[in-house]
């Protein structure tokens, strides 16, 4: 019993020293990567390059590299995301996680400082925002669609999907933010939700003084809803009735 006792106190001391080695070591490691940091960024002057350097030299302690970056040079925030993403762009998740956390500024310019550095990433970059930051939905989505109004479409899928009851929320702001783009984001919505076509008519119409209630209900009808839905849902998104009747006599 006494030797069974001695060989689980062996054990348990070889098992304690190897996490004191392991974390010894780890300290060792991360105290290197932060002298790597400061001698690279006085080396190049550039918070871009040198976050940019050490992510592609030391992947695996990225983590790492974001959190001394955002912890200790917050001001230079767009600089540390560019740098990041254009080596990284699969850690768009991670990088706008760790900014956010850190507080390193509003949400919004968070958003935008990711979405330049990495459009193709936008929808990553709204998502993990959102996840974050639900009660700013809106203004989320707002400040991506209008950063790269050319990610709009993929953007609002996105953002549509992953909270379908903001959809009017969403849909409308896309029609008031983006005049210029009223069609394009008329079509996308008609193929990417058609169960939601009716609210899409309603919307769009109600969305925009200009906007010819007669084209947007021939596109719904294109798209598989039938004119009478279309024109009903036309007319509660205020179209009017009036009108209507002498243009379909």
């Amino acid at each position: 019993m006494k030797r069974l006792f001695c060989l689980v106190l062996l054990i348990c001391s070889n098992l304690a020293l190897g996490i004191v080695s392991f974390a010894n070591e780890a300290g060792k490691q991360e105290l290197l990567l932060q002298n790597l940091f400061e001698a690279q960024l006085s080396s190049t002057n550039s918070m871009k390059r040198s976050v940019s350097s050490l992510i592609k030299h030391y992947p695996h302690h990225e983590a790492f590299i974001l959190d001394y970056s955002f912890k200790n040079y917050p001001q230079q925030y767009k600089q540390i995301i560019h740098g990041a993403l254009s080596t990284n762009p699969h850690s768009s998740n991670d990088v706008v996680s760790m900014a956010l956390a850190y507080e390193v500024a509003a949400c919004d310019d968070i958003i935008t400082a990711a979405i330049n550095a990495e459009p193709g990433y936008a929808s990553d970059i709204v998502k993990t925002a959102a996840k974050l930051r639900p009660n700013e939905l809106d203004q989320i989505v707002r400040v991506a669609i209008t950063t790269k109004p050319i990610m709009a479409d993929s953007i609002i899928n996105s953002a549509a999907k992953e909270n379908p009851d903001a959809f009017e929320l969403i849909m409308t702001m896309a029609f008031e933010e983006l005049p210029d783009m009223f069609m394009s984001l008329l079509n996308n919505a008609f193929s990417n939700f058609p169960e939601n076509s009716e609210e899409v008519v309603e919307i769009a119409i109600s969305s925009s003084e200009k906007v010819d209630a007669r084209l947007v209900v021939d596109k719904a009808v294109q798209a598989g809803l039938s004119e009478e839905a279309a024109v009903k849902a036309a007319i509660a998104g205020g179209a009017k009735q009036e009108a209507w009747a002498q243009n379909n006599p």
